[in-house]
């Protein structure tokens, strides 16, 4: 009997749960607050548009700091979840909807408070070192409180469950689910499928990046232009999202495709490195 073809997607749930990770950066969201921060002490002579300014410096930190905590609680509550043969696709749909919103909201602050900065400076003198150091808090990153692991301050203003998905699709990610995968399920077939599954993954993780980086380079243009309109930042918004909503329904369906496909005691092997 010929064994159905996984989807592109299917094994992306093994990223998730795998703890080989490649190590990340040292966090430097705080050094680069720090530096703008300076920077308006030194720019800025007229001391009510300092202070506000300053205060949406230490805003912009705050808000790319809850965007890492929630970030650090969709990876844990998705491993919990995923650790379950029995979690139902509706219940995954809820955890990454809820974390969408949770991104819409953060960037909708983000830009907020990235227009009253552009409200009380100047755009010759003042925007143009400020915006730099501003996009530098915007690329920075972040320690994540549950993991202990920093992630890119940018997922918040740039990209939502998408970007989380893709990070895992690493080299050495997919080589680490592919010897899981050997390990854990014994028909030669169905593991042979999965492995080719996880290794399309791999190539469309590179697509998505590919696309996506383009989009946070217009982004970062977008901030440090004093003159950009808000519609300019929501079109770009809007191509990064849908692209998002893609990549995460297929990584939805693809999960369900799986546990369709597994016993139960090939689910409870594959991911018993999650525990």
């Amino acid at each position: 009997m010929r064994t159905p073809a996984l989807t592109p997607a299917v094994l992306l749930a093994g990223l998730l749960a795998c703890s080989g990770t490649p190590p990340a950066p040292e966090a430097t969201l705080g050094k680069d607050t720090s530096e703008i921060k300076s920077v308006i002490q030194r720019l800025v002579a007229d001391p009510g548009r300092r202070d506000r300014l300053l205060a949406h410096a230490d805003g912009i930190d705050a808000a790319l700091r809850g965007h890492a905590a929630d970030y650090g609680k969709l990876v844990e509550e998705y491993r919990r979840l995923n650790n379950s043969f029995d979690t139902s696709q509706q219940r995954v749909e809820e955890l990454f909807g809820r974390y969408e919103q949770r991104c819409r909201d953060s960037r909708a602050r983000l830009l907020e408070l990235h227009f009253q900065m552009i409200r009380f400076t100047s755009p010759q003198q003042e925007w143009p070192p400020i915006a730099k150091l501003e996009a530098d808090m915007l690329q920075s990153t972040v320690a994540v409180s549950a993991s202990g692991q920093p992630i890119l301050a940018a997922t918040a203003f740039m990209g939502g469950s998408a970007v989380v998905l893709g990070n895992l699709a690493t080299d050495d990610s997919i080589a680490a689910i592919k010897s899981s995968i050997r390990a854990a399920v014994k028909d030669p077939a169905k593991s042979r499928a999965a492995q080719q599954a996880v290794e399309r993954w791999r190539v469309g993780a590179g697509d998505y990046f590919k696309a996506s980086n383009a989009d946070h380079e217009a982004i970062v243009a977008l901030v440090k232009r004093h003159d950009a309109a808000r519609a300019e930042f929501d079109a770009v918004n809007r191509r990064m999202d849908e692209r998002d909503a893609r990549v995460v329904l297929d990584f939805i369906t693809g999960r369900e495709t799986l546990r369709k496909q597994l016993t139960r005691e090939e689910w409870a092997a594959l991911f018993k490195d999650a525990r």
